[in-house]
């Protein structure tokens, strides 16, 4: 098992870290992470491919931002600017895709994309995650990436993620029911 390191907007547990990098989780199965319910609906992990969410509402990523500027003693102003970019950038909260592939490439982030839908299955967000090199292989012999998303639109209540892997062919499609 790889171990993520923590960060800035991630407060985490190790049992966080572990029900996000769970490879035995099952459709119908639910994790809680960042203390959010997590379902997995669609899309299986295997011994080549694993891939897994979580997600953080905007106010938990306020709570996060607030004691990192307590901890680090930021002054007033830096406190202000950077929840003010929190806000602006993060307003609906982030997903965060942890996966693990057979090679480099098919780790690669950019070939994930992140869609958000209520649950009549209107769009609410996408985005297609920026590039990021896979890290070495774990002990089980697979490479692995992690990569947080951030939403900049606002809602509300429980929802769909979908992780579209562009180069997953027949399993290609993820579906997450996030319990907000």
């Amino acid at each position: 098992m790889v171990i993520l390191s923590q960060t800035s907007t991630a407060q985490s547990t190790n049992k966080d870290l572990e029900n996000m990098m769970d490879p035995k989780w099952k459709i119908d199965q639910t994790k809680e992470i960042y203390q959010t319910k997590v379902i997995r609906r669609e899309g299986e992990n295997d011994k080549n491919a694993v891939t897994n969410i979580s997600y953080q509402s905007y106010s938990q990523l306020v709570v996060v931002e607030t004691k990192k500027a307590e901890d680090q003693m930021w002054s007033d102003e830096q406190k202000k600017t950077n929840l003010d970019l929190l806000s602006k950038y993060n307003s609906g909260g982030k997903v965060h895709l942890y996966l693990e592939r057979s090679t480099i490439g098919s780790a690669n982030t950019k070939y994930f994309t992140i869609i958000i839908k209520d649950l009549e299955g209107n769009e609410i967000f996408r985005k297609t995650a920026d590039e990021r090199i896979a890290k070495v292989p774990s002990s089980d012999g697979l490479w692995w990436n992690n990569v947080q998303v951030s939403i900049d639109k606002e809602f509300t209540g429980t929802f769909y993620v979908y992780v579209i892997d562009a180069l997953g062919g027949e399993k290609s499609k993820y579906k997450f029911e996030v319990i907000n």
